[in-house]
């Protein structure tokens, strides 16, 4: 029926059709701002929530925009919403991480791929009660960057703390010219990680992959231009497949969001990444870790996928 009505879209929870309010002009919102993109009876209805998925700390993003968006992609743009109104940049003041996210349609399937990049300003030498206040939200002990349904699984939470033991501290109990110049060294020097935190990892029961890297970025807070104007990132970058945009029980959704049951990503999705697609889309090269498990242990038989993820 989506060829039909192009003014109107399916609510599930309802499991009726309604009037879009604004239609070509929905735009995501904060989640504290009542955002409804149709006139639906249950839309204030905290017993019947829409479905979502969750992009980082306070952001969400509705299936009815996924919708939209695929309905204009395959339809037209009566139909729905282009992907600058879904990709965001934002910043959470509170922790200090910034997130960018960003959307594309496979040809070929018509699956609606996601990216979202979530990058803090860190140091070296960090305990580890402060990587947990870096990395954990004080509220509900989430990670501050974006992650599907299973990051309690497996080893997604010892992924970051290996990463920030690389970075290098300067000595104390030097001269103050040799540390100035041991800073400048260690700063701008390249920072290697090991076998355990620089593969790419692939999340075993839904199509997510993730990859954390350590740059060097500008801080534009500091007024003073010098090697102090550039600091160490942590940049964690997620790919997920959210499938067709069907219905929220479509099976990469579905396990994305934590309500699938039995999806294997590895059976499913194959040698071809969800990022090596999606990064192919904008530019020529894509990226050159190998992609291990996230969950080893969940892998029933871990000999015969070979060393590629």
């Amino acid at each position: 029926m989506d060829n039909k009505l192009p003014n109107h879209l399916f609510c599930f929870p309802c499991a009726k059709w309604h009037v879009r309010t604004t239609p070509g002009l929905e735009k995501l919102k904060p989640p504290k701002i009542l955002n409804p993109v149709y006139d639906c009876p249950n839309s204030t209805n905290n017993l019947m929530p829409p479905p979502r998925l969750r992009i980082s700390d306070y952001r969400w993003l509705p299936f009815t925009f996924v919708q939209l968006y695929k309905r204009a992609w395959e339809h037209g743009p009566d139909y729905g919403i282009n992907v600058n109104s879904l990709a965001r940049r934002f910043k959470d003041v509170e922790s200090g991480w910034s997130h960018e996210s960003m959307f594309h349609i496979h040809p070929s399937n018509g699956h609606v791929l996601m990216r979202v990049k979530s990058q803090a300003f860190v140091e070296g030498g960090l305990q580890p009660a402060a990587k947990r206040m870096l990395l954990f939200s004080r509220s509900d002990y989430t990670p501050y960057f974006s992650v599907c349904a299973h990051w309690r699984k497996g080893l997604l939470t010892s992924i970051p703390k290996c990463a920030l033991d690389h970075i290098p501290t300067p000595e104390e109990n030097v001269y103050m010219a040799t540390f100035n110049k041991m800073r400048q060294a260690k700063i701008f020097g390249p920072t290697a990680l090991c076998s355990h935190c620089q593969p790419m990892r692939r999340c075993v029961e839904c199509p997510t992959e993730y990859l954390f890297e350590l740059k060097l970025v500008e801080d534009k807070t500091v007024q003073k231009m010098g090697p102090e104007r550039f600091r160490q990132v942590l940049l964690v970058t997620r790919w997920s497949d959210l499938g067709p945009a069907r219905s929220p029980r479509d099976p990469e959704w579905a396990s994305v969001v934590g309500e699938g049951d039995g999806y294997n990503s590895f059976q499913e999705i194959g040698k071809r990444a969800v990022s090596g697609i999606f990064e192919s889309a904008f530019t020529d090269t894509t990226p050159g870790q190998r992609i291990l498990s996230l969950n080893p242990e969940g892998l029933e038989d871990d000999e015969d996928h070979g060393d590629w993820y």
